[in-house]
């Protein structure tokens, strides 16, 4: 059996051999030239932010505005974010460590052209955390804005797990099929995975009001050279990751947020809910308790039934992120 010989940490290769070149070839098919903005959830070291812009110049494609955000803003290189300065108006957003995300991107909403959420979704354990990124997403998107979301494809993970790989240590599986278990970036580093089936990623962005235009499965040809492993899934044909392109649909409906200061039960199981601001709105019975943060987003489905999303933050970081979904009848 031929085995890999020793290489830098093998997701980093895989993202700038693979992933960076698919992905910026799929933005720049979906952009037309001109100032674009730009919103990257899960930065890291901003290595494919710089990638990208430099490869949308060469299509007359200029980032004017660059939104980066991840849990520790703090590993971004000087280097790049003053290369990064130099070409646009530049803004550092930071996940709380229960990744509260969203309420720095208010100012963001309708005015991001591109936005890009890469290797971070299986990294999040709670669906209503998630889908609370998706939703923040939505509203921050232009009317023609697209959304890419890039992650391990869950038949990799499965193949992982069937054939006891050491790079996947499996723990157990959720009732809503999610794979869970720990990921082996190389032989000293881990990552918790939360591995979700391709159909309920999918179901959470139409929900949400995104209307699914492609998903891709990068060719990993370019590290089958370096590793046998990639040679041995590409002949397989058993993709490790999944690039799902979304668009923004014109099928929104409303948006409310607030914090709450008191609920009062109505007819019909529906909940008044007054916000500290004076706002007020009525909903289908909630599972909101006072001073929480209450999230509400209203789409049309493609059926043409309304879903509406709830989610409750709690005041503080101890507790996780609660959601609901109401959807009409037809």
């Amino acid at each position: 059996m031929e085995h890999d010989q020793p290489t830098s940490q093998s997701i980093d290769q895989a993202k700038a051999l693979i992933i960076a070149p698919a992905l910026s070839r799929m933005i720049i098919d979906s952009t037309s030239p001109g100032r674009k903005s730009f919103l990257d959830i899960g930065t890291g070291d901003a290595s494919f932010v710089q990638f990208l812009i430099s490869q949308l110049e060469k299509e007359g494609i200029r980032i004017s505005d660059i939104t980066l955000v991840d849990i520790d803003t703090a590993v971004l290189p000087a280097q790049i974010l003053r290369v990064a300065a130099s070409k646009a108006t530049v803004r550092l957003l930071q996940f709380p460590p229960e990744r509260h995300f969203g309420e720095g991107t208010s100012s963001s909403e309708n005015s991001i052209d591109i936005a890009n959420m890469q290797m971070v979704a299986h990294q999040i354990a709670n669906d209503a955390e998630l889908s609370l990124i998706f939703g923040r997403l939505f509203l921050a998107l232009r009317s023609e804005g697209v959304f890419f979301l890039t992650g391990l494809d869950p038949k990799y993970i499965e193949y992982l797990y069937q054939s006891q790989s050491p790079k996947f240590t499996y723990s157990n599986t959720l009732p809503s099929g999610t794979l869970v278990g720990t990921y082996h970036l190389d032989e000293t580093e881990t990552r918790p995975l939360y591995c979700r089936p391709l159909a309920n990623l999918l179901a959470m962005l139409i929900g949400l009001g995104f209307d699914i235009k492609e998903i891709s499965h990068p060719s990993l040809a370019p590290l089958a050279q370096i590793k046998p492993r990639y040679g041995a899934l590409q002949a397989a044909g058993i993709p490790m990751f999944q690039i799902i392109k979304v668009a923004k649909g014109n099928r929104f409906i409303s948006f409310s947020e607030g914090i709450v200061a008191r609920t009062t039960p109505e007819s019909s199981g529906y909940m008044f809910v007054e916000f500290m601001d004076g706002d007020s709105v009525i909903v289908p019975d909630i599972f909101v308790a006072p001073k929480e943060r209450l999230v509400l987003l209203e789409v049309t489905l493609p059926d043409k039934r309304t879903c509406l999303t709830q989610w409750a933050i709690p005041e503080t970081g101890a507790a996780e992120t609660r959601s609901r979904v109401f959807i009409s009848k037809k």
